[in-house]
């Protein structure tokens, strides 16, 4: 029994240290021939393995909930389906063993949380992981509009925005959930509030378009659903004027730093941006374009089984004119991670993925019965992972590690949702 235990402390520990280790996955890595295994992949491994001595010494396994288990079947399948059709076996393979180190990942976490204390700490542990993300990614900004450099797309310690992006918004709206209670401290609601305002920030700063509207739309969301909870509307408003004269405050400071640098900002989120890139052909808006029309021409080729899991990026000098893109690339990437596995995976594959979106998301169902301190924690979880789910419209990221950790604080809220369903009756 205490050998058992003790693995269980062990495996509760490695689930943290790889939510902690996110910031960095892309910096420390292990290449073990042409495969590059990131720190958080090592750590998965470990955890595995653990878990599966685990499992061997309680006898035991928790049930997913029936949806998950349809939803990943058809995924799976479908993506293992598309190796008839691939014409690179050894990409296919290897995007489908990311995939499944992902769902390991996300089975780890289900079973470390016993109840919801540890989910709190795995909120706050996540938490914790977007600040160091955002920070780094607001130092460079700051560090480029000092040096006279003009605005450009930061990203951290990341390869690109829009992972970083994916990764940071989900945080901020986990940190906005937190920071709404009743009877918390002061001293903790001002610390999650911190953790809120520098992850929006660095949102904002990096020019992540897609993540500012959906940090902002999801965000009022949360508070508003939190003051129906605790009944305070006056602090709502509190909350959105101070954001709001912080954010002046920003934008005041890059202001006097580099004058043209906050309009410079400004424009970027404004709708004539958007539509004059599609218009004029330029710009992140009529790549997106390109690209999913590209999309669909590949599912037109093969609309049962796609082209093969993983191979569009390789494959969409096929689909797409290259040239029209405006800019020095040989190969790019889904960009919509829909389209981007109806393509390569089918139809299939797809509904699978929806109705693991379905699942994440429905922990906000019939949050309201529960009690105030699980409500926040329901709040957190779901509206992060609606974040990754209306990010995947704009970023490949089913291979990325934000879904699968999100998804599985989702299905421990469902979990919790089920026994008290049971016990209720």
């Amino acid at each position: 029994m205490s050998d058992a235990l003790s693995v269980r402390q062990v495996e509760r520990l490695l689930v943290g240290l790889l939510v902690l280790a996110l910031p960095w996955y892309r910096v420390v890595a292990l290449d073990v021939g042409p495969i590059s295994l990131s720190v958080v992949d090592v750590v998965i491994i470990v955890g595995g393995f653990l878990h599966f001595v685990s499992i061997l010494q309680r006898h035991a396994l928790r049930k997913p909930p029936p949806l998950v288990v349809i939803g990943g079947g058809l995924l799976f399948f479908g993506a293992l389906g598309s190796l008839a059709a691939t014409h690179n076996v050894a990409v296919s393979s290897q995007a489908l063993a990311s995939l499944l180190l992902k769902v390991v990942m996300m089975w780890l976490i289900v079973d470390a949380i016993e109840n919801m204390r540890d989910l709190q700490r795995m909120i706050v542990l996540y938490i914790v992981a977007s600040v160091a993300i955002a920070i780094p990614a607001i130092w460079q900004q700051v560090t480029n509009v000092m040096g006279g450099m003009p605005l450009e797309s930061v990203a951290g310690t990341f390869r690109a925005r829009n992972e970083m992006v994916t990764y940071i918004v989900p945080g901020f709206l986990m940190a906005l959930a937190l920071m709404m209670t009743p009877r918390g401290s002061r001293y903790r609601a001002k610390v999650f509030g911190v953790a809120a305002v520098l992850c929006f920030s660095a949102v904002v700063l990096c020019r992540g378009r897609a993540g500012v509207f959906i940090a902002a739309v999801l965000g009022v969301l949360v508070l508003f659903l939190r003051s129906r909870q605790i009944g305070s509307r006056a602090r709502v408003i509190g909350i959105v004027v101070g954001a709001g004269i912080l954010l002046a405050a920003i934008g005041i400071g890059v202001a006097f730093l580099d004058g043209g640098a906050i309009s410079k900002l400004v424009n970027r989120y404004s709708i004539e941006s958007v539509v004059g890139e599609a218009e004029n052909e330029r710009g992140s808006t009529f790549t997106r374009l390109l690209v999913m029309d590209g999309l669909l021409r590949a599912w037109s080729k093969s609309p049962y089984i796609g082209i093969g899991f993983g191979t569009f990026k390789e494959r969409s000098p096929d689909y797409i004119e290259m040239g029209l893109l405006g800019r020095n690339v040989d190969v790019i990437q889904p960009h919509n991670t829909y389209l981007g596995l109806l393509a390569e995976a089918g139809p299939f594959a797809l509904g699978g993925l929806l109705l693991l979106v379905i699942q994440g998301v429905g922990v906000l169902r019939r949050y309201h019965s529960s009690s105030d301190s699980e409500q926040r924690l329901r709040i957190a979880v779901g509206m992060g992972f609606a974040a990754i789910s209306l990010n995947l419209f704009t970023f490949d990221g089913l291979t990325r590690y934000v879904f699968w950790i999100l998804l599985g604080l989702s299905l421990v809220v469902a979990n919790r949702m089920k026994v008290q369903s049971h016990g209720a009756r």
